[in-house]
């Protein structure tokens, strides 16, 4: 069980990681390594909350999961032959690098150094979920094309250790198809299930029972809370389910990053090792971009995905202990795994929180090499004459869509950065298109000429306050409104200059008072 004293510095070294600009992640396997110094051991308590942290995460990932994204070439193919390109360069340079004497390294073959290649080309899951929750960007093309990835990954993992175990799935694994006249009823019970603590009760049962069911037939427990996920991501209840484990799924998280740090004591040889195999991370990201450039996605959303994806997984560990099982490689790869995924992150973090500003100072370097065509996501927006732009097109902004319709007609248009989000508006015949404001290049690519008002119904202020800057620089000479949740974010949008500031909780309870008002008459 955890105690106190763990949670305790746990929070510490978390805030002092934000107090550095870093993910609070990073504070996290910081304390790993801190409660190892302390004596702490890893136990199998410890490793079943992790893994139920990492079950939870898969879950909720597959609720916010359209299958049609894996689909797509850019995710199948560019994590296919990234996955092959990467193992071949890191298998040769490691055989390379055993002719010098390092400890460890020179003691592997060609099939070990093969292996140890496979455990590195895998990029953690945990980690870019957790830099897209903190810089709300998980709706965003480049997020969307990054989960893609590593759940593609995460399928490659599955068969990988499926095959090393010598087990064949069972003939009972074919039970698994009835998932699909199933998911109507799976959908139906979580929508009347509703909300409070039955519906905290179905969501950890979900990604159990997928967990369960999917060991019992041969095949990774951690795909079946996946599947389970993306089973019922079409029911109208997902996204509040998502919410509801959302604090669940961080705590169980915490424990993982952990757990990674009790799995030993490195020396100097583990630090060694792990040094040596970070500097190899730059060839990762690069082809990450190569790649995905090579699949037409701009150099922006190739770069920002590449950021996300320049780490080591946690999947690097399990294969390590896999091959520790079988007698494939010495103990002490273990610990090393565990000390390069941990500094991966340390030095990831930055890169991905910063994509932004570091994309800013590359970018006239890396358009160079975009192809001419584009996805039809990465394509100049059509206007189509609009005179009114509402970015963000949630619960908010696609209820002021439909009253400022009912007076703007076909010169109204919403934005939002959710392919998803665009398609449902779309076939409820709302006229919307895919935009990230935070982009510079987005602004560039339409036409502002005829707007005379933008308003934003962003879900984070940082996010608002950087569109308005990028807003700002161009020539739009029209007029700017914001809807806000916290009243303490006013003044910078009105230093900012933006004409119209709505503050949505304030005015809650005044707009329920006007139409009671109005019903009774009075």
């Amino acid at each position: 069980m955890l105690k106190p004293y763990w949670l305790a510095i746990a929070f510490v070294a978390g805030l002092i990681a934000r107090r550095f600009g870093l993910p609070a992640l990073v504070g996290f396997l910081a304390t790993g390594f801190i409660l190892r110094s302390m004596g702490v051991e890893h136990t199998p308590q410890v490793q079943r909350l992790a893994d139920l942290g990492v079950l939870l995460m898969l879950f909720m990932i597959g609720l916010k999961l359209h299958v049609r994204s894996l689909l797509q070439p850019v995710i199948w193919a560019s994590s296919t032959l990234h996955m092959i390109t990467t193992v071949t360069i890191f298998t040769v340079i490691i055989k390379a690098l055993g002719h010098t004497g390092i400890p460890l390294i020179s003691d592997l073959d060609w099939n070990t150094a093969c292996l140890v290649a496979f455990a590195l080309s895998f990029s953690s899951t945990v980690f870019a979920v957790v830099v897209y929750e903190q810089k709300a960007e998980s709706a965003a093309f480049h997020a969307v094309v990054g989960i893609g990835i590593l759940i593609m990954q995460d399928i490659f993992a599955v068969l990988f250790m499926t095959i090393s175990k010598g087990l064949i799935p069972s003939p009972f694994a074919l039970t698994i198809l009835l998932l699909i006249p199933g998911r109507k009823w799976l959908c139906l019970l979580l929508e009347k299930t509703g909300r409070g603590e039955l519906q905290i009760l179905i969501g950890l049962l979900f990604p159990a029972a997928g967990y369960v069911w999917f060991e019992a037939v041969n095949l990774k427990g951690d795909l079946g809370a996946l599947i389970m996920g993306i089973v019922l991501a079409s029911s109208p209840a997902a996204k509040s389910l998502a919410k509801t484990l959302m604090s669940f799924k961080d705590l169980y998280l915490v424990t993982f990053f952990l757990s990674i740090g009790l799995h030993g004591d490195p020396n100097k040889i583990t630090f060694l090792v792990a040094i040596i195999f970070i500097a190899l991370l730059p060839i990762k990201m690069i082809l990450f971009e190569f790649f995905l450039m090579k699949f037409k996605l701009r150099a922006r959303t190739s770069t920002f995905t590449s950021f996300s994806l320049s780490n080591y997984s946690e999947f690097g560990l399990i294969i390590a202990a896999l091959a520790v099982n079988y007698q494939w490689l010495n103990a002490d790869w273990l610990l090393v795994l565990a000390v390069t995924l941990s500094l991966s992150y340390v030095i990831g973090a930055p890169l991905a929180m910063n994509s932004a500003k570091i994309y800013r100072k590359i970018n006239s370097k890396l358009v160079k090499f975009e192809t001419e065509e584009r996805l039809p996501e990465e394509q100049a927006l059509d206007l189509k004459g609009a005179e009114t732009l509402i970015f963000g097109m949630g619960r908010v902004g696609h209820a002021a869509y439909d009253v400022l319709r009912d007076k703007l007609g076909n010169k109204l248009h919403g934005l939002d950065v959710d392919i998803n989000v665009v398609e449902n508006h779309d076939d409820l015949g709302r006229c919307t298109g895919l935009g990230d404001p935070t982009d510079k290049e987005f602004w560039q690519r339409i036409d502002l000429s005829r707007i005379k008002l933008i308003i934003f119904t962003l879900p984070c202020h940082e996010i608002t306050m950087r569109a308005i800057e990028l807003l700002k620089a161009t020539e739009y000479k029209g007029q700017i409104a914001v809807v806000i949740r916290f009243k303490e974010d006013a003044a910078s949008l009105n230093n900012a200059g933006v004409n119209f500031v709505y503050n949505i909780s304030d005015e809650a309870g005044s707009s329920f008072a006007k139409y009671l008002c109005k019903q009774l008459k009075i």
